[in-house]
């Protein structure tokens, strides 16, 4: 544990300017460099096709990360992180299995299919369940390492900042994204689009939002380029929101997740 974490970790207010100024440090000389610091399509391919299985490795051993649970900092670790992002998207399915008998979902930036895993592992045959990814590599990782436990997921390669093929139009009750389109900034609209059109009924999206990002995140989002024309870009679209906000839950001090639900159709009777 370094000393930050250990002196200062149990002061959410002291840690957010510490970790402003580490990212406002780390900021002005990423732009004092000849490197072209934004991204484009291949960027965020070749990031992820380069990565082994260290995701998985990393979910599925004890050790804690600094987290912040309802404005407190605490120690979780990777699976109790991801179970707490995973909370809106079960909810929603709850919802749906409770006035239809089976639910098909995406997962939209699958990539290293813990998600999948653990969706398919708590509904069984209850749910059907499918995944894209932009990276070839990591899905092959991915397959890798879980085997069998992905037998009867069905995943491809596939951008959802392309246009949507006729097929995919409307297939799904509920299309969701996880940490994906945080690192596609270039093409906001054109991923909202691509959700929302192969959605029947809620698209769920958990990323980064530049609105709800405190000082230190959204030096991060700017340093590491990430998405910061999300609800803008929903907004642009004219998508009614049925809930925008941040998340209660940050595995990251630096990258906050928030929250935006958005409703196509309502299957549910609400």
């Amino acid at each position: 544990m370094g000393l930050k974490h250990s002196l200062i970790g149990q002061f959410p207010w002291l840690l957010d300017r510490v970790n402003y100024v580490e990212q406002l440090a780390k900021l002005l000389p990423h732009f004092a460099s000849k490197r072209n610091p934004w991204k484009i399509p291949i960027t965020s391919r070749d990031l992820y096709d380069a990565i082994d299985a260290k995701e998985q490795r990393d979910y599925y051993n004890d050790r804690k990360r600094l987290c912040r649970s309802g404005g407190r900092n605490i120690w979780a670790t990777e699976r109790e992180a991801r179970m707490k992002y995973l909370e809106p998207i079960v909810r929603e399915i709850d919802g749906l299995l409770a006035v239809q008998d089976r639910v098909s979902i995406l997962e939209v930036g699958c990539g290293n299919c813990i998600n999948l895993i653990e969706l398919t592992e708590r509904y069984g045959d209850r749910i059907v369940l499918k995944g894209i990814d932009i990276s070839s590599g990591r899905l092959n990782v991915a397959r890798d390492y879980f085997g069998d436990r992905l037998v009867g997921i069905e995943t491809w390669v596939e951008s959802i900042t392309d246009p949507t093929p006729d097929a995919q139009k409307a297939q799904y009750d509920l299309v969701f994204s996880m940490h994906c389109l945080e690192q596609i900034p270039y093409a906001a609209v054109q991923a909202v689009a691509g959700l929302w059109d192969r959605a029947i009924s809620r698209v769920v999206m958990i990323e980064p939002v530049w609105e709800y990002a405190r000082g230190a995140q959204r030096l991060k989002l700017v340093r590491d380029d990430y998405i910061r024309t999300l609800l803008p870009a929903v907004r642009y679209l004219g998508y009614p929101i049925q809930h925008e906000g941040p998340l209660g839950f940050e595995s990251s001090q630096k990258n906050q997740s928030s929250l935006i639900i958005l409703t196509k159709t309502d299957t549910r009777g609400e």
